[in-house]
């Protein structure tokens, strides 16, 4: 739903004049929020509870443009991450920040035309558009088996998977980095380039930054994509297992395709996370399918996960089996699973049933 707002620009306060000018903002959203249960890997006892972000984490933003003619317009974007089940925002939250941030899940300003556009600030990683594009599951943070073998750690695993401990702690980093400038090129015959790099703003640490960018392919019922990846700094955060710093970066690529059958739309992909330096290496390929079914969709995903530290090894392995069905444009119900195996541990399981809105 779009709303107009009235910005109050304050032109000096020095002078104490102001003027009052009109710009259209448009209020956006997702509410997303069901219930499930879960049994970690190596869990005696299953948990049951209201399950936030089961398709996508629930989130409020604003956004707007101006043009500013011969095709040029400057965008921005602020948004936060949100819990319906607590009516909490999302901001990743420590002890160090009890407060969190804001606006983790956007806010930058951009400049647009015809030779493509130019961002500041926080935007996305070149891992996360060609991730929720190329398997079935999308941005499922809850149930998709390549977003949380990407971002998170194994969802059914115990108090810590091999990825780290939750959303942005794994080898390959957030789904965003902070102070960042982003490159996105127009589309020629079906290709768009995104170049990423984030400074690091330590004095006499040049070296300190993330950098990266993928490159996408569209043309009909084919899709291509594949990005590159070093992280140095905050991805993730000092005191993880899996902390990058200038001495010991992660690097990360990944390869990806989809085709569109009609009856059937097949996903799959390769992802290589490693940190040379400690002999981190996880390995995963993933395969999924959609298929049409009434007003809605069945969704099936596999991925396989290898994952080494030095001379240790483990393999993990999740199935995701799903029905998606649509009430409107902007409204879904959908009922999920995810079963997990993991070496040495137990097996375990996540069920749910859910809806979700666009707004």
């Amino acid at each position: 739903m779009k709303k107009t707002l009235i910005a109050l620009g304050l032109i000096s306060t020095t002078y104490g004049s102001f003027a009052i000018a009109q710009s259209n903002v448009t209020i956006f959203g997702i509410a997303d929020l069901g219930v499930s249960s879960a049994k970690k890997n190596g869990a005696d006892s299953s948990t049951v509870g209201l399950q936030p972000g089961g398709l996508q984490t629930s989130a409020l933003g604003f956004k707007g443009s101006e043009e500013l003619g011969g095709g040029m317009k400057v965008n921005f974007e602020l948004s936060s991450f949100l819990n319906l089940a607590t009516g909490t925002y999302i901001g990743g939250q420590t002890a160090a920040n009890p407060s969190g941030t804001l606006f983790m899940r956007s806010s930058w300003v951009n400049i647009s035309g015809d030779y493509g556009a130019v961002s500041l600030g926080r935007d996305v990683s070149p891992t996360y558009i060609p991730t929720i594009l190329f398997n079935a599951f999308g941005p499922a943070v809850s149930y998709s088996p390549l977003w949380h073998a990407t971002y998170f750690d194994f969802v059914l695993n115990g108090t810590k998977g091999p990825f780290g401990a939750g959303a942005g702690n794994g080898l390959v980093g957030d789904t965003s980095w902070n102070n960042q400038v982003r490159y996105t090129s127009p589309k020629f015959g079906g290709v768009q380039v995104n170049l990423n790099y984030a400074f690091g703003g330590v004095a006499g640490k040049s070296n300190q930054a993330n950098y990266g960018g993928n490159l996408m392919y569209s043309n009909g019922p084919l899709g291509l994509a594949a990005y590159w990846q070093q992280t140095k700094l905050g991805e993730p955060g000092a005191g993880n297992p899996n902390a990058v710093t200038a001495s010991t970066p992660a690097t990360t690529y990944f390869l990806g395709g989809s085709y569109d059958f009609g009856i059937i739309k097949a996903f799959a992909t390769y992802q290589d996370a490693k940190q040379t330096s400690t002999g981190t290496d996880a390995k995963t390929y993933q395969v999924s399918t959609s298929i049409p079914a009434g007003n809605g969709k069945f969704l099936l995903e596999y991925a396989n996960t290898k994952y080494a530290v030095a001379a240790k090894s483990t393999t993990i392995a999740q199935l995701a089996i799903g029905y998606d069905y649509n009430l409107s444009k902007r409204s879904e119900i959908y009922i999920n699973s995810l079963y997990g195996t993991q070496s040495n541990l137990s097996s375990g399981y996540a069920v749910g049933v859910g809806i979700r809105h666009f707004f």
